[in-house]
């Protein structure tokens, strides 16, 4: 395999993290999308092995309200945080339910 190439793998990881990313959209924003408008937003962000690497390491719910153009930074974005974690423990990674840590 040639050096930067992308294996078959993280391609699958990839899609599947866009696909958190649009759940993300529906349940805690209310939000309908398709994957497709969110893979070619992230695109670019993932264009190369570090970038998808910090990419992967973030939330989906930031990388789904910076999508949407939602202020992540807003004192009101504490209500988000709270449906996220209860989606987040429930139906997106309910093996992880360890929760987002410690809130602002």
């Amino acid at each position: 395999m040639e050096c930067g190439a992308v294996t078959d793998e993280e391609t699958l990881a990839f899609d599947s993290f866009v696909n958190d990313v649009v759940r993300t959209c529906s349940f805690v924003f209310d939000k309908l999308l398709l994957p497709g408008s969110v893979m070619e937003w992230v695109r670019p962000l993932a264009s190369d092995e570090a970038g998808r690497a910090l990419l992967m390491h973030e939330e989906p719910l930031y990388i789904a309200a910076d999508f949407l153009g939602i202020d992540r930074f807003a004192p009101s974005f504490d209500h988000f945080e709270a449906k996220y974690r209860e989606f987040r423990a429930r139906v997106l990674y309910p093996s992880r339910a360890a929760g987002l840590g410690p809130a602002r």
